[in-house]
């Protein structure tokens, strides 16, 4: 086939168990396995990205900071909602609610996390690495206070953001980051950091919706004429 790319990883199996795509014109007719594109090799970390079926693959835990209220409560849960992703419905909600008393403010860490495998082949030759995410927030009946998500590699922060309050569009945020790749399991985290302020209207809540979370790693590609 003319143009026909080929890479050193075309006919092995997987060893990493990681998920990816094999290009095999520069033609955009792709199979499965690696994408290849001119001699760049993309890999794919996390296998559920997207959340189109399911948050198969993601644990959500919570932990409070200061005294339980039992007005009080943080919960993560999967949600076929369609909130705005360029991927479509299916997504990951995290929800804060609480009244704390006048002049207090109560707090929660709330995380998702997914753990996935680098081989040794893999982590070589790494050029650049590519995170991705998206997010959605939105406060009802008060305010949210040093509102944040953030993304956690083996416990070191790759990326952080205020999520302030309200962004009712979606966001959605890819950028390079440095890593450097070893053999090994990784653990994954999205963690969302939310104080809420007293109300007297109802009982005051933050919801933050998540999608499109991935980690790119990109390579040279064997290339045969």
């Amino acid at each position: 086939i003319p143009g026909k790319i080929e890479t050193q990883q075309k006919n092995r199996e997987n060893p990493d168990g990681i998920t990816v795509t094999l290009g095999s014109t520069k033609d955009g007719v792709f199979s499965s396995g690696i994408i290849a594109e001119h001699d760049v090799a993309e890999y794919y970390l996390i296998s559920n990205m997207n959340f189109t079926g399911s948050s198969e693959g993601w644990v959500f835990t919570r932990a409070y900071s200061g005294s339980h209220l039992n007005s009080m409560e943080a919960e993560g849960h999967y949600t076929t909602e369609a909130v705005g992703s360029p991927s479509g419905a299916g997504s990951l909600c995290t929800c804060f609610l609480g009244n704390p008393q006048e002049g207090k403010v109560i707090r929660a860490v709330m995380n998702w996390t997914t753990h996935f495998y680098v081989g040794s082949e893999l982590a070589e030759g790494v050029n650049s690495t590519l995170l991705s995410i998206g997010s959605r927030s939105m406060v009802f009946h008060g305010v949210a206070e040093n509102a944040t998500v953030k993304v956690l590699l083996n416990n070191s922060i790759l990326w952080s953001r205020s999520v302030g309050g309200v962004d009712y569009d979606w966001i959605e945020d890819t950028r390079d980051i440095s890593y450097s790749w070893s053999e090994g399991w990784y653990e994954f985290v999205v963690m969302v950091q939310v104080g809420l302020v007293h109300s007297e209207e109802a009982l005051p809540m933050f919801m933050l919706y998540l999608d499109d979370i991935g980690i790119t790693l990109k390579k040279n590609a064997y290339v045969t004429e």
